[in-house]
């Protein structure tokens, strides 16, 4: 969800604070989010998936902290980054949990659910963001985005890290 409102409102939100465009911020997203598979994507398969569950919802926390306080190019770049790290990171994650317990003639209907619930996930954001700035200001709103990090870290160690590790000792 946080990510879909980055995409969506990162620009509006840039020009009303005097900083670059959107278009600088979406590049630096893309890089961080190539380097970050490049290096990361047999990281995933060698070690457990809350480090990269974990860590990548921290990253967009504090990636969407930088900027909503911190009104300057370099603090903004870096929101990028870490944004770009946590696309990169979360994505390949969460789709190698949901592909984990399914059987092999069952991956291509796996695969499509996720990707429906990862772009319901991105539209829903959006939506939510729009009502709030209705209501609110783009600071809140992006506040507001750090909630589903919260209860996606939440919820990851609630039900699939235990089932996971269950898994593992079996």
């Amino acid at each position: 969800m946080s990510y879909g409102v980055i995409e969506v409102y990162v620009a509006i939100y840039a020009e009303s604070c005097g900083l670059p465009g959107a278009g600088i911020y979406f590049i630096f997203i893309a890089l961080a989010t190539i380097a970050t598979r490049l290096i990361m994507g047999r990281k995933i398969d060698r070690c457990s998936e809350s480090i990269m569950v974990n860590g990548g919802n921290f990253t967009i926390i504090v990636g969407i902290l930088l900027l909503v306080f911190i009104h300057t190019t370099p603090a903004y770049l870096l929101s990028a980054i870490l944004l770009g790290y946590s696309f990169g990171t979360l994505q390949p994650a969460l789709q190698t949990m949901a592909m984990r317990p399914v059987p092999s003639e069952r991956r291509g209907a796996a695969g499509s659910t996720f990707f429906v619930a990862f772009d319901l996930g991105i539209a829903l954001g959006g939506y939510i963001a729009g009502v709030l700035v209705k209501y609110f200001n783009y600071d809140t709103m992006f506040l507001w985005m750090i909630v589903p990090c919260v209860a996606s870290a939440i919820s990851y160690r609630l039900f699939a890290y235990k089932s996971l590790t269950l898994k593992r000792k079996n």
